[in-house]
């Protein structure tokens, strides 16, 4: 009887926003769409939790410890998945959910995120913050953000976050929180120390060769020796094409990319349509300007930073694995799904000859 009453009050709500839309300015469907919005959420969730610009809370459960703070620990670790009003799954991080909808994919890193918790280009969506406030490690709430929270940017009201925004879907997370940091920074270098004490001898971080005043926070290479011992002192020409082969991880162990088949086949990410080739680098006197080419040297691309440094540091026929934080790397906005924010990458890297 009380969801008879609640399918009563949404179809009335839903002749009054159609009447509305008929009658009023253009400007005014988004105050009619926000109608619609808490009307369904009220028929779907009626135990729901408004935030006060209008996201809502539809669940919560578990959790202990210190609730997360933007001042204090800004730094989130989150597994999440996130689907549309309807509750189809669009993306998700966790693996099983992945596989049981049909959409795991070996190429994507699932595993827990990184969310700067704050009011910020490089922070989270305002409804989701709202939404978020208070949640203790272990903690796991469903948040339905509108599409005039689902932006970085703050505002006082309501009015002039419908104001601001652009008409568009909404999206519902489902959130766990697994814990919380003050310094990213830190928590990377953390990350670096376990994985060369555990793979690389205890190797300390190293200044980057060519560029000595740089902090040597966060840069590791260790040379795994020539296969040529004719090269031992050799000095590398400023100018000179390079042939490297190499496979990428995160600290976990997760491939994220590899020229090289067998690793690729191994790994489970083996793609038939890429050709596994050396890759075709251009050195420079200055490593920050060090390329790459394609096979037939008719476009350049950028590499990022650490590689760069580390490939700089080779001679040839040389084996060396280098690590490197974010900051050398892909930063806080990661790259794709396989490469989260604020992550720490490894190489594996051998100077080859020219391919036949």
């Amino acid at each position: 009887m009380i969801m008879k009453r609640n399918a009563i009050l949404l179809l009335a709500l839903l002749g009054i926003v159609a009447a509305g839309c008929a009658k009023q300015p253009k400007k005014d469907t988004k105050a009619a769409a926000k109608t619609y919005f808490d009307a369904l959420i009220s028929l779907r969730y009626p135990d729901a939790e408004a935030t006060a610009n209008g996201a809502y809370i539809l669940e919560k459960d578990g959790g202990e410890g210190e609730a997360i703070s933007g001042a204090d620990k800004p730094y989130v670790f989150v597994d999440y998945t996130t689907t549309d009003i309807d509750g189809n799954v669009e993306y998700t991080t966790v693996e099983s959910i992945a596989k049981r909808t049909g959409s795991y994919d070996r190429n994507e890193f699932y595993g827990p995120q990184v969310w700067y918790f704050t009011d910020s280009y490089s922070g989270v969506y305002a409804g989701l913050q709202e939404g978020m406030e208070g949640m203790r490690p272990g903690e796991r709430r469903k948040i339905a953000v509108p599409f005039w929270l689902l932006t970085y940017d703050r505002y006082s009201t309501t009015d002039k976050y419908l104001e601001k925004s652009a008409e568009g879907s909404h999206i519902i997370y489902e959130v766990t929180l697994r814990s919380s940091c003050p310094d990213i920074k830190e928590w990377q270098g953390q990350q670096l120390d376990a994985y060369a004490k555990a793979n690389l001898a205890g190797a300390d971080s190293t200044h980057i060769a060519g560029d000595e005043e740089l902090d040597k926070f966060g840069f590791y290479f260790v040379s795994k020796g020539l296969a040529d011992e004719k090269f031992a002192d050799y000095e590398m020409p400023k100018d000179t094409t390079l042939y490297l082969d190499y496979t990428g991880r995160l600290p976990g162990g997760f491939v994220f990319d590899t020229t090289i088949e067998k690793v690729a086949k191994d790994a489970g990410v083996y793609s038939p349509s890429r050709t596994y080739e050396p890759l075709k680098v251009n050195r420079n006197e200055d490593y920050t300007k060090i390329t790459y080419s394609n096979s037939t040297g008719t476009s350049e691309g950028d590499l990022i930073q650490g590689f760069k440094a580390a490939i700089y540091m080779m001679r040839p026929t040389e084996k060396a694995v280098t690590a490197f934080w974010s900051e050398l790397g892909y930063g806080a906005s990661g790259y794709g799904y396989s490469i989260p924010s604020y992550s720490p990458l490894i190489f594996e890297l051998e100077l080859v000859a020219k391919p036949e």
